[in-house]
Protein backbone atom coordinates (compact mmCIF):
# COMPACT_ATOMS: atom_id res chain seq x y z
CA UNK A 1 0.00 0.00 0.00
CA UNK A 2 1.43 3.34 -1.06
CA UNK A 3 1.40 5.85 1.76
CA UNK A 4 -0.32 9.09 1.00
CA UNK A 5 1.97 11.98 0.02
CA UNK A 6 1.97 14.96 2.32
CA UNK A 7 1.32 18.36 0.81
CA UNK A 8 4.38 20.66 0.50
CA UNK A 9 5.08 22.48 3.74
CA UNK A 10 5.57 26.22 3.57
CA UNK A 11 8.78 27.51 5.17
CA UNK A 12 8.34 28.69 8.67
CA UNK A 13 10.45 31.02 10.80
CA UNK A 14 12.65 28.19 12.06
CA UNK A 15 13.64 27.12 8.55
CA UNK A 16 14.50 30.68 7.59
CA UNK A 17 16.61 31.07 10.71
CA UNK A 18 18.57 27.88 9.94
CA UNK A 19 19.20 29.06 6.37
CA UNK A 20 20.50 32.44 7.50
CA UNK A 21 22.76 30.73 10.03
CA UNK A 22 24.27 28.49 7.33
CA UNK A 23 24.84 31.53 5.06
CA UNK A 24 26.43 33.45 7.88
CA UNK A 25 28.81 30.60 8.63
CA UNK A 26 29.93 30.52 4.98
CA UNK A 27 30.53 34.29 4.70
CA UNK A 28 34.05 34.29 6.22
CA UNK A 29 35.15 31.53 3.85
CA UNK A 30 33.74 33.43 0.87
CA UNK A 31 35.45 36.63 1.95
CA UNK A 32 38.78 34.90 2.43
CA UNK A 33 38.59 33.44 -1.05
CA UNK A 34 38.51 36.94 -2.57
CA UNK A 35 40.92 38.52 -0.08
CA UNK A 36 44.13 37.57 -1.92
CA UNK A 37 47.20 39.75 -2.46
CA UNK A 38 50.69 39.35 -3.88
CA UNK A 39 53.85 40.66 -2.20
CA UNK A 40 55.15 43.79 -3.88
CA UNK A 41 58.88 44.37 -4.34
CA UNK A 42 60.13 47.08 -2.02
CA UNK A 43 61.74 50.14 -3.55
CA UNK A 44 63.51 52.57 -1.24
CA UNK A 45 63.02 56.21 -2.16
CA UNK A 46 65.86 58.68 -1.64
CA UNK A 47 66.07 62.41 -2.26
CA UNK A 48 69.12 63.87 -4.01
CA UNK A 49 69.70 67.63 -4.18
CA UNK A 50 72.04 69.57 -6.43
CA UNK A 51 72.48 73.04 -7.87
CA UNK A 52 72.65 74.08 -11.51
CA UNK A 53 75.88 75.13 -13.15
CA UNK A 54 76.92 76.31 -16.59
CA UNK A 55 77.29 73.57 -19.15
CA UNK A 56 80.74 74.91 -19.96
CA UNK A 57 83.01 77.67 -18.63
CA UNK A 58 85.92 79.23 -20.50
CA UNK A 59 88.42 82.04 -20.10
CA UNK A 60 88.99 84.17 -23.21
CA UNK A 61 92.52 85.54 -23.62
CA UNK A 62 94.14 88.01 -25.99
CA UNK A 63 96.43 86.66 -28.70
CA UNK A 64 98.00 90.07 -29.33
CA UNK A 65 99.45 92.89 -27.26
CA UNK A 66 98.20 96.45 -27.29
CA UNK A 67 96.00 99.06 -25.68
CA UNK A 68 92.41 98.02 -24.98
CA UNK A 69 90.16 100.41 -26.85
CA UNK A 70 86.72 99.07 -25.90
CA UNK A 71 84.99 96.23 -24.09
CA UNK A 72 81.60 95.55 -25.66
CA UNK A 73 79.98 93.60 -22.80
CA UNK A 74 79.83 93.69 -19.00
CA UNK A 75 79.27 91.12 -16.27
CA UNK A 76 75.97 89.31 -16.77
CA UNK A 77 75.59 90.34 -20.44
CA UNK A 78 75.13 87.91 -23.30
CA UNK A 79 77.76 87.82 -26.01
CA UNK A 80 76.08 89.46 -29.06
CA UNK A 81 75.52 87.58 -32.33
CA UNK A 82 78.60 89.27 -33.78
CA UNK A 83 80.68 87.57 -31.10
CA UNK A 84 82.67 90.75 -30.38
CA UNK A 85 84.06 90.89 -26.86
CA UNK A 86 86.75 93.59 -26.90
CA UNK A 87 88.86 95.66 -29.30
CA UNK A 88 92.66 96.15 -29.11
CA UNK A 89 94.47 99.07 -30.73
CA UNK A 90 95.87 97.88 -34.08
CA UNK A 91 97.50 101.12 -35.27
CA UNK A 92 100.98 99.64 -35.69
CA UNK A 93 99.58 96.64 -37.53
CA UNK A 94 97.78 98.94 -39.97
CA UNK A 95 101.10 100.69 -40.61
CA UNK A 96 102.77 97.33 -41.25
CA UNK A 97 100.07 96.48 -43.78
CA UNK A 98 100.60 99.84 -45.49
CA UNK A 99 104.36 99.23 -45.68
CA UNK A 100 103.73 95.78 -47.09
CA UNK A 101 101.49 97.19 -49.78
CA UNK A 102 104.14 99.73 -50.82
CA UNK A 103 106.82 97.05 -50.88
CA UNK A 104 104.65 94.92 -53.16
CA UNK A 105 104.13 97.82 -55.54
CA UNK A 106 107.91 98.36 -55.68
CA UNK A 107 108.62 94.69 -56.36
CA UNK A 108 105.93 94.56 -59.03
CA UNK A 109 107.60 97.48 -60.88
CA UNK A 110 111.00 95.83 -60.64
CA UNK A 111 109.55 92.49 -61.75
CA UNK A 112 107.93 94.10 -64.78
CA UNK A 113 111.24 95.69 -65.75
CA UNK A 114 113.12 92.41 -65.26
CA UNK A 115 110.63 90.59 -67.51
CA UNK A 116 111.12 93.16 -70.28
CA UNK A 117 114.88 92.80 -69.93
CA UNK A 118 114.52 89.02 -70.09
CA UNK A 119 112.53 89.28 -73.35
CA UNK A 120 115.23 91.47 -74.93
CA UNK A 121 118.07 89.22 -73.86
CA UNK A 122 116.15 86.17 -75.07
CA UNK A 123 115.89 87.80 -78.52
CA UNK A 124 119.58 88.78 -78.53
CA UNK A 125 120.57 85.30 -77.43
CA UNK A 126 118.66 83.91 -80.39
CA UNK A 127 120.69 86.20 -82.61
CA UNK A 128 123.91 84.99 -80.95
CA UNK A 129 124.52 88.54 -79.62
CA UNK A 130 124.75 87.68 -75.87
CA UNK A 131 126.18 84.65 -74.14
CA UNK A 132 124.07 82.09 -72.31
CA UNK A 133 125.49 83.15 -68.92
CA UNK A 134 124.11 86.68 -69.31
CA UNK A 135 120.67 85.32 -70.24
CA UNK A 136 120.71 83.00 -67.22
CA UNK A 137 121.56 85.90 -64.89
CA UNK A 138 118.72 88.04 -66.21
CA UNK A 139 116.30 85.09 -65.91
CA UNK A 140 117.44 84.49 -62.32
CA UNK A 141 116.81 88.14 -61.39
CA UNK A 142 113.27 87.91 -62.74
CA UNK A 143 112.59 84.74 -60.75
CA UNK A 144 114.04 86.24 -57.57
CA UNK A 145 111.76 89.28 -57.89
CA UNK A 146 108.78 86.93 -58.39
CA UNK A 147 109.71 85.02 -55.22
CA UNK A 148 110.10 88.30 -53.30
CA UNK A 149 106.61 89.36 -54.44
CA UNK A 150 105.10 86.05 -53.29
CA UNK A 151 106.86 86.46 -49.96
CA UNK A 152 105.33 89.92 -49.50
CA UNK A 153 101.88 88.59 -50.39
CA UNK A 154 102.28 85.82 -47.83
CA UNK A 155 103.30 88.41 -45.25
CA UNK A 156 100.20 90.42 -46.15
CA UNK A 157 97.96 87.40 -45.48
CA UNK A 158 99.69 86.88 -42.12
CA UNK A 159 99.17 90.51 -41.14
CA UNK A 160 95.53 90.45 -42.22
CA UNK A 161 94.94 87.31 -40.19
CA UNK A 162 96.65 88.92 -37.22
CA UNK A 163 94.48 91.99 -37.65
CA UNK A 164 91.37 89.89 -36.98
CA UNK A 165 92.88 88.98 -33.59
CA UNK A 166 92.65 92.63 -32.50
CA UNK A 167 88.87 92.18 -32.28
CA UNK A 168 88.61 89.52 -29.57
CA UNK A 169 85.82 87.06 -30.35
CA UNK A 170 83.72 84.88 -28.03
CA UNK A 171 80.91 82.32 -28.57
CA UNK A 172 77.61 84.13 -29.21
CA UNK A 173 74.94 83.54 -26.56
CA UNK A 174 77.37 82.85 -23.71
CA UNK A 175 77.14 84.97 -20.54
CA UNK A 176 79.94 87.05 -19.07
CA UNK A 177 80.83 85.80 -15.60
CA UNK A 178 83.69 88.21 -15.04
CA UNK A 179 85.28 91.06 -17.02
CA UNK A 180 89.02 91.21 -16.43
CA UNK A 181 90.14 94.29 -18.45
CA UNK A 182 88.97 97.88 -18.81
CA UNK A 183 89.26 100.33 -21.73
CA UNK A 184 92.61 102.12 -21.71
CA UNK A 185 94.44 99.21 -20.08
CA UNK A 186 97.46 97.74 -21.85
CA UNK A 187 96.88 94.07 -22.66
CA UNK A 188 99.71 91.60 -22.96
CA UNK A 189 99.64 88.65 -25.32
CA UNK A 190 98.02 85.73 -23.48
CA UNK A 191 96.34 87.95 -20.87
CA UNK A 192 92.81 86.93 -19.80
CA UNK A 193 90.04 89.23 -21.00
CA UNK A 194 86.89 87.67 -19.52
CA UNK A 195 85.41 84.48 -18.05
CA UNK A 196 82.34 83.16 -19.86
CA UNK A 197 79.72 80.51 -19.13
CA UNK A 198 77.32 78.66 -21.41
CA UNK A 199 73.94 78.87 -19.66
CA UNK A 200 71.86 77.97 -22.70
CA UNK A 201 71.81 74.57 -21.01
CA UNK A 202 72.70 73.87 -17.41
CA UNK A 203 74.01 70.78 -15.66
CA UNK A 204 73.49 69.42 -12.16
CA UNK A 205 76.49 67.70 -10.54
CA UNK A 206 75.65 64.82 -8.17
CA UNK A 207 77.58 62.18 -6.29
CA UNK A 208 76.06 58.69 -6.50
CA UNK A 209 76.82 55.24 -5.23
CA UNK A 210 77.02 52.25 -7.57
CA UNK A 211 73.43 51.18 -6.78
CA UNK A 212 72.11 54.72 -7.21
CA UNK A 213 73.90 55.10 -10.54
CA UNK A 214 72.52 51.80 -11.85
CA UNK A 215 69.00 52.83 -10.82
CA UNK A 216 69.46 56.18 -12.56
CA UNK A 217 70.68 54.49 -15.75
CA UNK A 218 67.41 52.53 -15.94
CA UNK A 219 65.34 55.73 -15.85
CA UNK A 220 64.46 56.96 -19.34
CA UNK A 221 63.16 60.48 -18.69
CA UNK A 222 64.59 61.64 -15.38
CA UNK A 223 62.08 63.96 -13.63
CA UNK A 224 63.86 66.85 -11.93
CA UNK A 225 62.03 69.18 -9.56
CA UNK A 226 63.02 72.86 -9.41
CA UNK A 227 61.48 74.10 -6.15
CA UNK A 228 62.58 77.70 -6.72
CA UNK A 229 60.63 77.81 -10.01
CA UNK A 230 57.84 75.47 -8.80
CA UNK A 231 58.13 73.27 -11.87
CA UNK A 232 59.38 69.88 -12.97
CA UNK A 233 61.56 69.32 -16.05
CA UNK A 234 63.11 66.32 -17.75
CA UNK A 235 66.78 65.58 -17.61
CA UNK A 236 69.26 63.01 -18.79
CA UNK A 237 72.72 61.79 -17.89
CA UNK A 238 75.30 64.12 -19.43
CA UNK A 239 78.62 62.82 -18.11
CA UNK A 240 79.79 60.10 -15.74
CA UNK A 241 83.25 60.44 -14.29
CA UNK A 242 85.42 57.33 -14.54
CA UNK A 243 87.02 58.37 -11.27
CA UNK A 244 85.90 57.93 -7.69
CA UNK A 245 85.71 60.42 -4.82
CA UNK A 246 87.43 58.61 -1.97
CA UNK A 247 86.28 61.13 0.65
CA UNK A 248 82.55 60.59 0.19
CA UNK A 249 82.87 57.20 -1.55
CA UNK A 250 80.71 58.34 -4.46
CA UNK A 251 80.93 58.61 -8.25
CA UNK A 252 80.65 62.13 -9.77
CA UNK A 253 77.74 62.28 -12.22
CA UNK A 254 76.36 65.25 -14.17
CA UNK A 255 72.76 65.58 -15.34
CA UNK A 256 71.71 68.05 -18.02
CA UNK A 257 68.35 69.81 -17.97
CA UNK A 258 66.26 69.83 -21.13
CA UNK A 259 64.75 73.19 -22.01
CA UNK A 260 61.01 73.54 -22.55
CA UNK A 261 58.33 76.21 -22.90
CA UNK A 262 58.52 76.77 -19.15
CA UNK A 263 62.28 76.46 -18.72
CA UNK A 264 63.74 78.71 -21.39
CA UNK A 265 67.42 79.63 -21.81
CA UNK A 266 66.57 83.16 -20.64
CA UNK A 267 65.74 82.05 -17.08
CA UNK A 268 68.44 79.41 -16.74
CA UNK A 269 71.28 80.34 -14.43
CA UNK A 270 73.59 78.84 -11.86
CA UNK A 271 72.48 78.09 -8.33
CA UNK A 272 68.97 76.79 -9.06
CA UNK A 273 68.08 74.04 -6.60
CA UNK A 274 67.25 70.71 -8.26
CA UNK A 275 65.75 67.70 -6.49
CA UNK A 276 65.78 64.13 -7.76
CA UNK A 277 63.58 61.43 -6.21
CA UNK A 278 65.24 58.10 -6.92
CA UNK A 279 63.74 54.66 -6.36
CA UNK A 280 66.26 52.04 -5.32
CA UNK A 281 65.39 48.40 -5.77
CA UNK A 282 66.26 46.51 -2.58
CA UNK A 283 67.20 42.85 -2.32
CA UNK A 284 64.88 40.31 -3.92
CA UNK A 285 63.60 39.01 -0.58
CA UNK A 286 62.30 42.37 0.71
CA UNK A 287 58.62 43.10 0.06
CA UNK A 288 55.76 45.48 0.81
CA UNK A 289 52.51 44.19 2.33
CA UNK A 290 49.45 45.82 3.87
CA UNK A 291 49.66 45.99 7.65
CA UNK A 292 46.52 43.87 7.89
CA UNK A 293 48.33 40.96 6.19
CA UNK A 294 50.80 40.62 9.07
CA UNK A 295 50.11 39.38 12.56
CA UNK A 296 52.41 39.33 15.56
CA UNK A 297 52.48 36.38 17.91
CA UNK A 298 55.10 35.56 20.55
CA UNK A 299 57.55 38.27 19.39
CA UNK A 300 57.38 36.97 15.83
CA UNK A 301 55.58 38.13 12.68
CA UNK A 302 53.59 35.89 10.37
CA UNK A 303 51.74 35.94 7.06
CA UNK A 304 49.25 33.38 5.82
CA UNK A 305 49.18 31.91 2.34
CA UNK A 306 45.92 31.43 0.49
CA UNK A 307 45.99 27.71 1.27
CA UNK A 308 46.18 28.46 4.99
CA UNK A 309 49.87 27.70 5.40
CA UNK A 310 51.64 30.17 7.67
CA UNK A 311 54.97 31.84 6.83
CA UNK A 312 57.29 33.52 9.31
CA UNK A 313 58.67 36.86 8.18
CA UNK A 314 61.02 39.54 9.53
CA UNK A 315 59.37 42.91 10.11
CA UNK A 316 61.71 45.69 8.92
CA UNK A 317 59.48 48.73 9.38
CA UNK A 318 56.72 50.68 7.67
CA UNK A 319 56.62 52.72 4.47
CA UNK A 320 56.75 56.51 4.48
CA UNK A 321 52.96 56.80 4.22
CA UNK A 322 52.53 54.37 7.13
CA UNK A 323 50.07 52.17 5.19
CA UNK A 324 52.36 49.30 4.28
CA UNK A 325 54.79 47.07 6.12
CA UNK A 326 58.30 46.26 4.95
CA UNK A 327 59.10 42.61 5.50
CA UNK A 328 61.84 40.16 4.59
CA UNK A 329 61.21 36.48 3.84
CA UNK A 330 63.55 34.23 1.93
CA UNK A 331 60.75 31.83 0.87
CA UNK A 332 58.39 34.48 -0.55
CA UNK A 333 58.16 35.81 -4.08
CA UNK A 334 55.92 38.24 -5.95
CA UNK A 335 53.98 35.27 -7.38
CA UNK A 336 52.84 33.96 -3.99
CA UNK A 337 49.25 34.44 -2.86
CA UNK A 338 48.67 35.72 0.65
CA UNK A 339 45.65 36.66 2.71
CA UNK A 340 45.14 40.39 2.88
CA UNK A 341 43.45 40.10 6.28
CA UNK A 342 44.43 37.40 8.74
CA UNK A 343 41.51 35.87 10.71
CA UNK A 344 41.42 36.85 14.38
CA UNK A 345 41.51 33.21 15.46
CA UNK A 346 44.78 32.54 13.61
CA UNK A 347 47.24 30.56 15.69
CA UNK A 348 50.87 30.20 14.51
Amino acid sequence: MIPPQLPPRSPNALDMLVGLLVLFLHLPTMALADDIIHPRPYQRKILLTGFTRAKQIMTVSSEVAGKCLKVFVDKGDNIPPSGQLAAIDSTFLVLDLRANKLAQEKIQLQLANERKTLERYTTLHGQKSVPQATLDEVSLNAELHQIALENLRNEQRRLEEQQTRYIIQAPPGWKVLERLVEPGEFVQSGQSIARLGDYRQVIVPLALSINELESLRQTQDIPLLLPDLNTTVSGKIYRISPGFDAKIKKIPVELILETSEVITPEILRGGLRVQLHLNLQEKSNVFLLPLSAIIQRYDAHWVVRSDGKREKVIFLGTSQDGLSAIISAKDLSTQDKLLKTIPPDFKP
